[in-house]
């Protein structure tokens, strides 16, 4: 038997169903463009380019400093990555250069005068970190070392395919998935907004999995930061020269009971303390703030910001002062407070 035709009733609920989607697709299509066509947030574009005007003879993002300390200077030699280095910040804005300023301005009473000598490298790890320290940080005979730990400082470029890391795969535009992909990708703000959407959640999610990879305790670079951590120790011991670390977090993500990434956090408290080596976890002195003041350039650069910086180096110097490290004063009274930021 033939199957009885619908309805005239049928096919009008079919045709409002249509009608219902299509209206409701061109009123979502609407709402996309308007959201995608707000301006992004601004931020001082010539001040991101020049940023690394300051280059001193060694390559590095600082002054000319002599070998020779001078008498009565009280010198910190400071190791890195480009969060140290300050990529997409102003050379007087980064922390070494505030910290530098901040004791010369507020401990000035001691009788001291304070150099922060900034050798970070972009791309660098902990290994390499210890090696500049070793190699360039000692001959200026510092009188303090700290270094600026960020949390991929464990990456390992000969361990990356074990970790089975795909970027290209992740990263890829969803607009080059076939004809219809890239026609939607053309017409249609509400496919562009949902792929990217779909696109943020994916990548977060292999970023949170390659952070758990790279703190296993399996993972290569992981074991060799942990050497070189061992490395720092011995340092200090050989030479006599007090090693501190400074725990940045990472600005993609709100810094509050959300924050995904404590394990790392963790787990770098625990090996720095194996080392014997005071750590300060910046992650307090961040908390609550939203993560796009933070951020060198919001959504695009999570480099630290000017007010990063500025917030690492008011946390260090206290935390250094209390700590000791900065040695007996030799005049004067306690040091002025830092000012808060305005």
């Amino acid at each position: 038997m033939n199957a009885r035709p619908p309805g005239r009733r049928a096919l009008l609920n079919l045709a409002v169903a249509a009608a219902s989607l299509l209206a409701t697709l061109a009123v979502a299509e609407h709402a996309a463009r308007w959201l995608l066509a707000q301006p992004p947030r601004p931020y001082p574009a010539a001040r991101y380019a020049d940023m690394n005007l300051v280059r001193n003879s060694r390559k590095l993002r600082d002054y000319e400093y002599p070998l020779a300390k001078p008498p009565g200077v009280f010198r910190i030699v400071v190791v890195g990555d480009s969060f140290t280095e300050g990529q997409g910040e102003d050379f007087e804005d980064i922390w070494p250069k505030r910290l530098e300023r901040f004791l010369n301005d507020y401990r000035s009473a001691d009788g001291r005068r304070y150099e922060v000598i900034n050798l970070a490298l972009s791309g660098t790890s902990t290994p390499r970190q210890l090696r500049l320290a070793r190699e360039l940080g000692l001959p200026y005979r510092p009188d303090l070392i700290v270094v600026g730990y960020c949390l991929n400082d464990p990456e390992d470029e000969d361990a990356h395919r074990a970790l089975e890391i795909n970027p290209r795969h992740i990263f890829r535009d969803y607009g080059s998935r076939g004809p219809a992909g890239r026609w939607l990708t053309r017409h249609s703000a509400l496919y562009r907004l949902v792929a990217g959407r779909l696109r943020n959640s994916r990548i977060n999610a292999w970023t949170l999995r390659y952070y758990r990879d790279i703190y296993r305790e399996d993972y290569p670079g992981w074991g060799k930061t942990r050497a070189a951590l061992e490395g720092f120790r011995r340092l200090r011991e050989e030479e006599g020269v007090p090693v501190a670390v400074m725990l940045f977090p990472l600005f993609s993500w709100d810094l509050d009971d959300r924050y995904p990434l404590a394990f790392a956090h963790a787990a770098v408290r625990q090996a720095v303390a194996s080392a014997g080596l005071p750590l300060l976890d910046l992650f307090p002195a961040y908390r609550g703030l939203e993560h796009h003041l933070l951020e060198a350039v919001p959504g695009v650069d999570p480099h630290p910001s000017d007010v990063a910086h500025r917030l690492a180096a008011e946390a260090l110097l206290p935390w250094l002062d209390e700590g000791g490290l900065l040695g007996p004063r030799l005049a004067g009274g306690p040091p002025r407070a830092v000012p808060a930021p305005h």
